[in-house]
This record gives structure tokens, sequence and C-alpha cells, in this order.
């Protein structure tokens, strides 16, 4: 699995935990699974890959207490989102 098939899963993963009790009770009703069960079982995935090495760069824009422009270099350099490597960024954080 790379990681954009992780950033995928995870965005879809995110989009189901975003949905209302009365969303989750039309797609159940439409679909031949159980929407909530689906969901649930999604929630259990990682969102992130945190195997991902943080970059020099990255690490020197935290330092310097850059964090916005670390965000946005994460991203440069990997498929992560905005969210992905906003909570990577604070991950690694002091």
């Amino acid at each position: 699995m790379t990681r954009r098939d992780v950033s995928r899963i995870a965005k879809a993963a995110q989009a189901l935990r975003e949905l209302t009790v009365e969303d989750l009770a039309i797609l159940e009703q439409a679909s031949a699974i159980s929407v909530v069960s689906a969901s649930l079982a999604l929630s259990a995935v990682p969102v992130h890959d945190w195997t991902v090495e943080v970059h020099p760069d990255v690490r020197e824009l935290v330092r310097a207490g850059k964090k916005i422009n670390a965000i946005n270099r994460q991203r440069e350099l990997t498929s992560m989102g905005l969210l992905e490597a906003e909570e990577f960024v604070e991950r690694i954080a002091p």
C-alpha cells in the first residue's frame, strides 16, 4: 500500500466520520451494507502513514517556529493533504 492509498483511505474515513445520523440512515437504507458498520470499521483506519521520515527542511522550519511554512513544505514533499500535513507537523513540533 502506498502513501497515496493511505491518504485516500484516510480521506474516505474522514468523510464518513463527518456524516450526520440522518445521512447515515439514508445511505444505509439505499445500500446493501450497513454504513454505520462501515463507518465504525473505518474509524480504526490510521489517518496517517507515520512511517514517513521528517525531512530536514520541515524539521528546520518547525524549529524556527514557522509551522505554516513547515506544513506547506511537508505537502510539497509528500502526497499529504492539508489536514494530514498539519497533524504531522504538530506531532513533531516541540
